[in-house]
């Protein structure tokens, strides 16, 4: 999952696809890349491939890597591709498993500056060590579960201040007045043992965000005109307990 919000303009041009084969997924991809689109989300949401393409970014360029494994010994890995993306300035912007591989998008020139990441297969273990990472001035950018284990992107140079809580059923209502209430909004919402957990943030430029949620994904999309309409960027899109979730930032 890409839910993070790192470009500094608002109300940019979008393009939203949602599609169930990586091929058909892949060949959007490059074509929204030549029409100067930035991939700003991506996921793998209720058996389709997801994504969010923003214009004006200020990004520089993207790419994607995929394996069927996260972190071994081989080359082919993940995580030993990723490093190798590292080395030439690329960052992890989003990060996703569809049930067979684990894809990530790497991006330059983002404003992060430093990238760590772990896996964990007990709750406990994962809030540890997202604890000693933020005291390290690192920032939650990115999650993703599979294949038994929970997988954490953590970036520095965002320089936000983050908290995160969990629900049985995601109240919107107090979601939306995080703002108004703390100073923050909603960075990262996934699903994990059977609970919703929600990262928030705060300092990241956004002062408003609208929530939808709804287990029909046509009445919720039918929202997204609406929402740009009213100068709101689509930042995260996910696909929790059977429900389709919705969020803009404006």
């Amino acid at each position: 999952m890409g839910k993070y919000l790192l470009f500094k303009k608002k109300d940019l041009p979008q393009q939203w696809r949602k599609m169930k084969k990586w091929s058909d997924f892949a060949k959007e991809i490059d074509e929204l890349w030549e029409e100067g689109y930035k991939i700003t989300d991506m996921d793998y949401c209720g058996g389709y491939y997801t994504g969010v393409f923003t214009k004006n970014t200020g990004w520089g360029s993207q790419s994607y890597i995929y394996s069927k494994s996260w972190s071994s010994s081989s080359a082919d890995s993940a995580s030993s591709k990723i490093s190798l993306k590292w080395k030439e300035d690329y960052q992890v912007t989003s990060v996703m498993y569809d049930g067979i591989d684990f894809v990530a998008v790497l991006t330059k020139n983002t404003g992060i500056t430093t990238q760590t990441w772990f896996t964990r297969k007990e709750i406990d273990g994962m809030k540890d060590s997202i604890s000693e990472n933020w005291k390290e001035g690192y920032d939650i950018t990115s999650v993703a579960c599979g294949k038994g284990v929970n997988l954490c992107i953590m970036s520095k140079g965002l320089n936000w201040k983050q908290n995160w809580r969990y629900y049985s059923e995601i109240p919107i209502d107090e979601l939306m007045d995080l703002k108004h209430n703390e100073g923050s909004i909603v960075t990262e919402i996934f699903d994990l043992s059977g609970m919703s957990f929600v990262v928030t943030s705060s300092n990241t430029g956004y002062s408003k965000q609208r929530i939808h949620k709804n287990s029909d994904y046509d009445r919720v999309a039918k929202l997204r005109t609406n929402r740009w309409n009213e100068g709101y960027d689509l930042t995260t899109v996910s696909h929790v307990k059977g429900e389709w979730i919705f969020i803009f930032s404006k």
